[in-house]
């Protein structure tokens, strides 16, 4: 395999899952099968009894489900916190900088995009404050979710067996691919959505942890959906602090009704980011150094 020739050393997290006693593909198999049913279960409960929209119910279904799951992980399959890029010693120093890369991030795109007339807004007139408060719950535990399932699994696993850089590329194209079924889901919405994998792919990497990505994951679904009002992925939020209009003409750099994640201008942004984080690790790792 091509790959196999261009090594990339573990990281701490990924020798730490090697000595892990719950590190069998059947046992990361029915984590992920533990999640997807009790998801499947509670949101359907939550849509269908309670008559919750489908996104409020999803989102609030991942607050129990993701203890659940990590729970499950740890005391069942007996995987270590290590293994998981949860190191006791890390704690969640990482997760605020996280949060601020993306912020800072979503607020040069929103500017840019209403300096040049991409975008109009206005505050919106019936926030309701006790969903926004649910909907930034659900979504610190479901930007948290998909990082502890795409990377701290999936990534970690496909490392331990087939080489670091395989697993990044795989574990980007993984993610890119599920959210193919998205609403108004395009081309260019799923090539960024693989580029923001290999971004999320190389945080992990870099910063040997879960929080660094968990928070900028969550942040960057939080303040994109119920506070600018923009579609997350192609899903409208039930309630927004503002409301954002992106002006049609230019949905090519604003993504259109998809949301931003469907436009130019990320992609750019998940450019330099890999182009910044493929430097940050070839340093920390010496790979300048061993190529020339």
């Amino acid at each position: 395999m091509m790959l196999d020739k261009i090594n990339l050393p573990f990281n701490q997290t990924t020798l730490a899952a090697q000595r892990s006693p719950g590190k069998d593909r059947r046992s990361l198999d029915f984590i992920a099968l533990v999640y997807a049913f009790s998801d499947m279960i509670l949101s359907w409960i939550l849509n269908s009894v309670f008559k919750l929209d489908f996104i409020s119910a999803h989102l609030i279904a991942y607050i129990p489900v993701s203890f659940l799951t990590v729970w499950f992980a740890l005391k069942k399959i007996r995987m270590t916190p290590s293994a998981l890029g949860m190191n006791p010693r890390t704690s969640l120093k990482p997760y605020l900088p996280g949060v601020l890369l993306a912020v800072l991030s979503l607020v040069l795109i929103w500017c840019l995009l209403w300096i040049s007339g991409g975008l109009s807004f206005s505050w919106s007139k019936d926030l309701n404050r006790t969903l926004l408060f649910i909907l930034l719950l659900g979504f610190i535990c479901q930007g948290f979710m998909e990082e502890f399932l795409c990377r701290g699994l999936l990534q970690t696993q496909l490392a331990i067996r087939f080489g670091m850089l395989f697993a990044i590329l795989v574990n980007s194209l993984v993610f890119g691919l599920l959210h193919v079924s998205n609403n108004s889901a395009s081309l260019i919405s799923v090539s960024n959505t693989i580029l923001n994998g290999l971004v999320f792919s190389l945080m992990y990497y870099y910063h040997d942890n879960i929080w660094f990505v968990a928070g900028f994951h969550s942040a960057w679904n939080f303040v994109l959906g119920p506070i600018l009002g923009i579609a997350v992925s192609g899903m409208p939020m039930p309630t927004s602090l503002m409301v954002s209009s992106l002006d049609p003409d230019k949905a090519f750099w604003s993504g259109g009704i998809y949301g931003f994640e469907a436009g130019f201008l990320v992609t750019l942004l998940s450019l330099v980011l890999v182009t910044v984080y493929g430097v940050l690790v070839a340093k920390k790792y010496g790979l300048l150094k061993r190529s020339g």
